[in-house]
């Protein structure tokens, strides 16, 4: 299943036997700038986007009816976001508020928080997430065009550091990070789909993608491993 927003509205795209699908979501409204998808634990789909800069929940019930809920006590000027769930199943969002990087997240009682990220810089146009077994966060952003990696350690220090040897032009992104804890990250760079991954001893690579057009501007990315 991928979540798309087409012309500002809110589109699911899918398979079946019979081929691809594209349909609207109904009863969303439109103005969606940003969004980040995932699966619940009972599998119902919840999306966190920004309608005209505004945090949303839009998510599916049990009997398929969707719901678009405004999430109280959140900054505005979201431009971009990534979402996951924490391993205790709670949200954990990533947004750029005003091109500032904040961390939203649910406590288990449903309370939302919002909180700017100490020590990270400013100009980020795109982010992606990832959140480890152990609630620690990855977190690769493109800050005035060029890819950083942000994580966070255990006692909650936040690190913002480039990626050495990545070209820049970065307008997308999404990563994975496997079990050895080494990247894969799918960028656009310059309009060119790029894969960017990390060996196990730290070593950064970047390479175009041979045979794939250009002018790409949004991208996913699901790795088994």
């Amino acid at each position: 299943m991928i979540e798309t927003v087409e012309g500002g509205a809110l589109h699911e795209v899918y398979t079946d036997a019979v081929g691809w699908h594209d349909n609207a979501v109904p009863g969303i409204p439109g103005n969606i700038n940003a969004l980040g998808f995932s699966y619940d634990s009972t599998g119902a789909r919840v999306v966190e986007a920004a309608e005209d800069g505004v945090l949303h929940e839009i998510y599916t019930d049990p009997a398929g009816g969707w719901h678009d809920n405004t999430v109280p006590g959140i900054g505005t000027g979201i431009s971009a976001l990534a979402f996951s769930y924490s391993p205790q199943g709670n949200r954990v969002i990533e947004a750029v508020e005003n091109g500032a990087l904040h961390e939203i997240y649910s406590d288990p009682d449903g309370t939302w928080h919002d909180n700017a990220v100490a020590g990270v810089g400013g100009g980020i146009s795109a982010v992606s997430v990832q959140v480890k077994p152990d609630s620690t966060r990855v977190i690769e952003a493109v800050e005035n065009g060029a890819l950083h990696e942000i994580y966070s350690d255990p006692d909650g220090t936040w690190h913002d550091n480039a990626v050495p040897g990545v070209g820049g032009g970065i307008s997308a992104l999404a990563v994975r990070v496997k079990a050895d804890g080494s990247r894969v990250i799918e960028a656009v760079e310059n309009g060119a789909l790029h894969e960017i991954y990390s060996a196990p001893d730290g070593t950064w690579y970047d390479n175009a993608i041979p045979g794939q057009a250009g002018n790409a501007t949004a991208l996913s990315l699901d790795l088994r491993s």
